[in-house]
């Protein structure tokens, strides 16, 4: 734990102390004799001591299907929060990978999570965030992409509206 602890000290005391400190852990590498639970809770102290907010906790996937599992109903992978429901400082996440913005959206508005970190996700999309803020009705005309990609695509939307989605999926009528 020395290296990532040193970076963490280093890099904390160039950020202002207003400013939240996040970082992402494989808390499970799935070997039997590997890193484990136990290990990132002992990790997670001390980041805390440390000054580190916010622990964003993944499954290396090193060995076996650590990732991908099915949603739960009522939680879902990548929600964080700062300050858990019962004031532990933490809350626990349900392991599924997040895929559509009003999804994500459901989980904040029904205080489940304080924010949502994307992974996997960004890996196939990764203009997930410009997309999502589209599907939701935020910047509607492409403002917040660069000029060279924003002219297009706003044409390029009126050309889909009505059969296809933004990323281009033919929808499909009943």
């Amino acid at each position: 734990m020395r290296l990532p602890l040193e970076i963490v000290e280093a890099v904390r005391r160039e950020m202002p102390a207003s400013m939240p400190l996040f970082l992402r852990v494989s808390s499970v590498d799935g070997t039997q004799e590997g890193w484990n639970m136990d290990d990132t809770v002992a990790f997670a102290r001390e980041l805390k001591v440390r000054g580190v907010d916010v622990i964003d906790c993944s499954s290396g996937g090193i060995s076996g299907a650590a990732t991908a599992r099915k949603c739960r109903a009522v939680s879902a992978s990548r929600c964080l929060s700062r300050n858990g429901p019962s004031g532990s400082g933490h809350r626990h996440d349900g392991g599924c990978i997040i895929l559509e913005a009003q999804q994500a959206e459901t989980i904040l508005e029904k205080g489940q999570a304080d924010l949502i970190a994307v992974g996997r996700q960004s890996q196939y999309n990764p203009n997930i965030a410009h997309h999502w803020a589209h599907d939701l009705g935020i910047n509607r005309r492409f403002e917040d992409w660069s000029p060279e990609y924003g002219w297009w695509l706003e044409k390029r939307i009126k050309t889909l509206e009505g059969f296809a989605t933004l990323t281009g999926a033919v929808i499909r009528r009943s």
